[in-house]
C-alpha cells in the first residue's frame, strides 16, 4: 500500500541538542485547516521531497554542525519543490556576516569585527584583543544556540585558547559584552510574511549571559516598544532588499548604548514562541496554506 504523501513536509533534525516542543502547535493548526503534515529530518534517506508541495524549514538545529552538507540538501530540495523560507535567504543566513549587510542598509547592530578562518591569533588579532577593555564575547559565525560562544576578558589565556579552536573551524564574530542583556534581557519580534506578530523577552540565568533555555534562561511574553517595533520593521525591509522577504523571520534586539540593536536575524531554525501568542501557530498555518494554493 502505498503512503500518501503529506501536504507539507516539516523540516527538523536528527540529532537534535533538545527536544522540539513547537512544531506540534503548528501540526495541530494545520490539522484545523485539513493540511496534513509530517515532521522529517532534513538528512533523511528515505523521504521524497519532490512529492511534497510545499517544504517548510522548522527546527533543523544540528545544521550549523554541517552547514555545507545542509545547504547542498536545501538547494536540492528548491529544485523540485516548494522551501520555505526560500533557498536564496537561508543560503545569506546561514553565515553571520549577513549582519554585516544589513549594518551597510541601515540597521543598527552591536558592534561586531569579523575574525576570518585560520587567521593568527598573536599576529593577526592580537592587537585587536589588546584594544578590548572589559569582557568580550567570541561566536562561531556558523551556529546556533550560543553554540560555541565564549564570554571572558579579550586577554585571558583562556579566552585566547577558545578564539584559537574557533578560528582553526571556521570564521568567527567579536563583540563586547552586552549589560543589559543580564538585566533586561533580549526581546524577540516575530514577523510573518513580513508584519509583525507577536514579542517575547528572553532573559538569561543568573550570572550567565546565554538567553537560551538549555542554560537555565526563561521567557515570558512581553510588547516591543515603538523604537523596538521600528528598529526591528528595519531589519526586515533591509532583509527583504538584500536576500528576499520571508514566510518568518525572528529579530532578536538588545539594548546597546541606550537604544536597540540587532542581535540576530533568525530565518532558518527559530523558535517562534507559539505558546506566548495565542492564535500565532494558526495565523503561519494559514499562510502556508496560501502558499499552497497559490502552488
Amino acid at each position: 500500500m502505498t503512503r500518501k504523501s503529506p501536504h507539507i513536509a516539516l523540516v527538523t533534525g536528527s540529532r537534535m541538542p533538545k527536544p522540539d516542543v513547537e512544531t506540534p502547535f503548528l501540526v495541530a493548526a494545520l490539522s484545523d485547516l485539513q493540511l496534513a503534515s509530517e515532521i522529517v529530518p532534513w538528512d533523511s534517506a528515505e523521504f521524497d521531497w519532490s512529492a511534497v508541495p510545499l517544504v517548510l524549514l522548522r527546527t533543523p538545529w544540528d545544521y550549523s554542525q554541517r552547514s555545507t552538507e545542509f545547504l547542498a540538501w536545501a538547494e536540492r530540495v528548491s529544485n523540485v519543490t516548494q522551501l520555505l523560507n526560500p533557498f536564496p535567504l537561508v543560503k545569506w543566513n546561514c553565515h553571520k556576516s549577513y549582519m554585516r549587510d544589513l549594518q551597510e542598509h541601515g540597521v543598527r547592530i552591536v558592534p561586531t569585527q569579523w575574525l576570518p578562518k585560520g587567521a593568527d591569533v598573536v599576529q593577526d588579532i592580537g592587537p585587536l584583543l589588546l584594544s578590548h577593555m572589559g569582557k568580550v564575547v567570541a561566536k562561531p559565525a556558523i551556529g546556533v544556540g550560543a553554540n560555541g560562544s565564549k564570554l571572558d576578558d579579550a586577554q585571558s589565556p583562556d579566552f585566547v585558547a577558545h578564539l584559537e579552536t574557533l578560528l582553526s573551524q571556521g570564521d568567527v564574530l567579536l563583540q563586547p559584552y552586552v549589560p543589559s542583556v543580564a538585566v533586561r534581557g533580549e526581546k524577540s519580534l516575530i514577523f510573518f510574511e513580513g508584519s509583525f506578530s507577536h514579542c517575547v523577552r528572553k532573559v538569561p540565568a543568573n550570572g550567565d549571559y546565554r538567553v537560551q533555555d538549555r542554560y537555565g534562561g526563561t521567557v515570558q511574553e512581553d510588547a516591543p516598544t515603538l523604537q523596538e517595533l521600528a528598529e526591528a520593521e528595519k531589519v526586515i525591509a533591509a532583509m527583504t532588499e538584500i536576500a528576499g522577504p520571508s514566510l518568518y523571520a525572528r529579530v532578536d534586539l538588545v539594548e546597546w548604548e541606550d537604544a536597540p540593536a540587532l542581535m540576530e536575524l533568525e530565518v532558518i531554525e527559530p523558535q517562534l514562541f507559539f505558546k506566548f501568542a495565542p492564535h500565532s501557530a494558526q495565523g503561519l498555518a494559514q499562510s502556508l496554506k496560501d502558499q499552497l494554493t497559490a502552488v
